[in-house]
């Protein structure tokens, strides 16, 4: 409180670019809890994330320090990574020059205004890179160019006068190739009657004739004159109508992502107006509350159902196919518990177990569980696993009937780890990071209340497939993409028919492990597939530590 101070907007005179000087994946969270410690709050006002998502971290008319230059008269832009030697992606580029150019804009700012922080004051941000080497300030500059170029008025134009103009151009290249033809024709014409001219008596005539073709051949020069010109023109309007029409599909884009989101807007009120009362139906639930491990005497508490606010989600950290009466039988005996601390669990195959009512305050996120619901995933959600393709449907569709029976927000379906004083990995490494399947979680539970009960067609983002037999498995090539899991976190494992559920799919090894079969079982599944094969192991372990050292997923597309 207090940390941050009021300052009026014609105070800044700068727009300041940062690098984060950490791997991309460091979220925006990290840094402001670091920021806190020196600063008392985040000290950025925009942090642009490694896939271009802008992010707003403070008001701009507030700062958390006004007496230094730096903080208190710019509006400062942190980039997720670190510039030493890399410069950020194209995608990072595209976004801070059409922020930049925004600010400079609202700010009435001159475009050199736009600094790296190094030229303020004496630090290694925004990297190595911003003025030396790659000097990805220019490339920043360029950007901001294009993007104030794209906002200039214009007219919007079809792609029928495009056309029409590409044809135009095109009879008038015709007609000019026509008249070089007949430029070099008259030449050799003049040439020959100039030598007839140095053998024949009637030299009055030849020069006559010679006179004759030189004017023709001066109109000709003339026409074709006018037509360069002609092209000229038509080439200049062509530009300046590509550069419309790129303008007008950038605004239409933006209107298409407005239209989604009031549509959105228009399906939660109509859910709302309707009471909520008969959207979800209650998904299939195996109810074996009654026949799990008990304590002897220690019972859990009750409280009515208009105190639940929240759900909590949780993973076992236990492998998958552990059954539910051995999960409870663990929290009676070891903890002492007096029965399993879940209310739901949800099998690696979808199924859902009911363990415990409603009602019940059991153990299962700490200072919390008078208000919360916990539901548990079978598994082990780190090391970059995340819950199987039919957990993360079932999970929804029951936290989606729960949303609707208890009027519980989407936002307040929460990871354990998110609630204060819960200090915990659960539900594992990538619920909020690397592949973030808090996002596929919340995204069904969405989809289900706006009534679509069709679960999504790929509900993994990338898959690494290995090979696998009854007797040996891709123990060389796992041990080669270790740089590489490290550096993407993608799902991986050893099961085409999960590595089908995904959008891309990059396969490890040659087609002595998986099968070209499978290959284009893949394909016809719709997935987007990428083999990376080295003529050995140590081909295939450079292969893939080139792709995590340059940061780029993939060959052959654009991720």
């Amino acid at each position: 409180p207090g940390s941050l101070k009021a300052r009026p907007l014609d105070q800044i005179k700068y727009v300041v670019l940062n690098h984060t000087a950490v791997d991309p994946s460091v979220g925006v969270d990290r840094l402001a809890a670091a920021h806190q410690k020196r600063w008392g709050a985040i000290l950025y006002q925009y942090f642009i994330a490694a896939d271009g998502t802008i992010l707003q971290t403070n008001p701009l008319d507030q700062s958390v320090d006004l007496t230094q230059p730096w903080p208190g008269q710019a509006a400062n832009i942190a980039i997720a990574g670190d510039f030493t030697a890399q410069v950020p992606t194209a995608a990072q580029l595209a976004a801070a020059g059409h922020l930049s150019a925004w600010l400079l804009q609202e700010l009435k700012l001159p475009v050199d205004a736009v600094k790296g922080a190094s030229e303020l004051i004496p630090t290694q941000s925004p990297g190595i890179q911003w003025l030396q080497g790659q000097n990805w300030k220019g490339l920043l500059l360029a950007r901001i160019a294009d993007a104030q170029k794209a906002a200039g008025p214009g007219a919007p134009i079809d792609s029928a006068t495009v056309q029409a103009l590409r044809a135009q151009v095109s009879q008038l290249q015709q007609a000019l190739s026509l008249a070089q033809a007949s430029i070099a024709a008259l030449t050799v014409e003049r040439d020959q009657l100039r030598t007839q001219l140095s053998q024949a008596p009637d030299v009055a005539k030849l020069n006559q004739q010679i006179q004759d073709l030189t004017k023709q051949l001066q109109a000709a020069n003339a026409d074709k004159a006018t037509l360069a010109q002609q092209i000229q023109m038509l080439a200049n309007d062509k530009s300046a109508l590509s550069q419309q029409v790129q303008a007008l599909t950038a605004e239409k884009t933006q209107l298409t992502q407005q239209i989604a989101v009031l549509n959105q807007t228009i399906a939660d009120l109509r859910r709302q107006l309707s009471g909520g009362s008969s959207t979800v139906p209650v998904p299939t639930i195996k109810d074996v509350t009654d026949t799990l491990p008990k304590h002897a005497t220690n019972r859990y508490s009750t409280r009515s159902l208009d105190k639940i606010t929240h759900i909590t989600i949780h993973h076992s950290a236990a492998p998958a196919n552990i059954p539910v009466e051995t999960i409870a039988a663990y929290h009676v005996n070891n903890n002492d518990w007096p029965g399993i601390g879940y209310h739901f669990c949800v099998g690696p195959d979808g199924t859902i177990y009911q363990v415990n009512r409603l009602e019940t305050i059991s153990y299962h996120a700490g200072v919390v569980n008078d208000y919360t619901i916990g539901i548990c995933l079978e598994g082990d959600f780190r090391n970059g696993l995340i819950p199987t393709p039919k957990q993360i449907e079932s999970a929804g569709h029951l936290s989606a009937w729960l949303s609707q029976k208890l009027k519980i927000p989407v936002t307040n379906i929460m990871g354990h780890k998110e609630y204060p004083k819960n200090p915990t990995e659960c539900p594992g490494d990538d619920w909020a990071a690397g592949q973030t399947w808090k996002g596929l979680l919340h995204t069904r539970v969405q989809a289900v209340l706006a009534g679509n009960l069709t679960p999504p067609a790929k509900t993994i983002g990338h898959y690494v497939l290995f090979w696998q037999r009854a007797d040996s498995w891709a123990k060389e090539d796992y041990a080669a993409a270790a740089n590489y899991v490290a550096r993407f976190r993608p799902t991986h494992g050893f099961t085409p028919e999960d590595a089908r559920n995904a959008e891309y799919v990059t396969i490890v090894g040659g087609p002595a492990g998986v099968s070209p079969a499978i290959e284009q079982m893949l394909r016809d599944a719709g997935c987007k597939v990428e083999r990376l094969a080295g003529k050995d192991f140590a081909d295939t372990k450079r292969m893939l530590d080139d792709l995590a050292q340059r940061g780029q997923r993939f060959q052959t597309f654009n991720m």
